[in-house]
């Protein structure tokens, strides 16, 4: 995650850290994902989802 630290500091606290595995259950308009992390769904607005990468696990 390329985030300010006090935005990756609350996604960690969320349960949102490096190699966590997620699943995107929607995406909305102008980049807005729910997604769902360690049976929690989140909303995640663009200018945070756009700061974090994330890799296929097919």
């Amino acid at each position: 995650m390329d985030l300010p630290m006090n935005i990756e500091k609350r996604l960690e606290a969320l349960g949102m850290t490096h190699g966590t595995c997620i699943s995107i259950l929607n995406s909305k308009s102008h980049g807005v994902l729910i997604v769902k992390v360690r049976g929690t769904r989140f909303a995640l607005g663009r200018n945070i989802t756009r700061n974090i990468q994330v890799r296929s696990e097919q």
